[in-house]
């Protein structure tokens, strides 16, 4: 028995409970942004990254125009539908940097193996960044981006093998 006669299995019982009840309503959550808008912020600032290096890319002629130019095309495409996503209330613009994360967007120039590399990374991470997220459509739309860069990882690196 614990004090005043509650035991400690009770008392971790209800706050359990407590715990429970409360975690889901959003007016507990300890930012002024909900997980969700937090996450498309997340993914807008790395596909305006991605987008970047495919651009990079291609100007610097790092890779077959035909293989490159589509992959960017989806790039701004998810872009575009992650904008779309976010709150009425909320800017593109409130996608900035976080603390710690680099200002300007990347200049150097990836060659295919890297972009591979990239595009792998971005995939593999989806899945974290579906499970954040509670809203099903929100979700759905995260790992469906997430299937479009396994496909470009396994695009660039066939093209790789080829020229091999």
């Amino acid at each position: 028995m614990g004090l005043n006669g509650v035991s400690r299995r009770t008392v971790l019982g209800a706050a359990v409970v407590l715990g429970l009840t409360g975690c889901g309503r959003a007016e507990w959550y300890p930012s002024d942004v909900t997980p969700e808008e937090f996450t498309l912020r997340a993914l807008i600032r790395e596909k305006n990254r991605t987008v970047a290096r495919y651009e990079t890319a291609l100007a610097e002629g790092a890779g077959p125009e035909d293989l490159l130019r589509p992959i960017l095309e989806r790039h701004l495409a998810h872009l575009d539908s992650l904008v779309e996503a976010l709150p009425e209330d909320s800017s593109p613009a409130s996608a900035a940097p976080e603390e710690g994360e680099p200002a300007a967007l990347p200049t150097e120039v990836l060659d295919l193996a890297e972009l591979t590399a990239l595009e792998s990374a971005a995939a593999s991470a989806r899945v974290d960044r579906a499970l954040a997220v509670a809203d099903a459509g929100l979700a759905q739309l995260i790992s469906g981006i997430g299937a479009c860069e396994a496909g470009h990882a396994y695009l660039l690196g066939r093209h790789g093998e080829d020229r091999g």
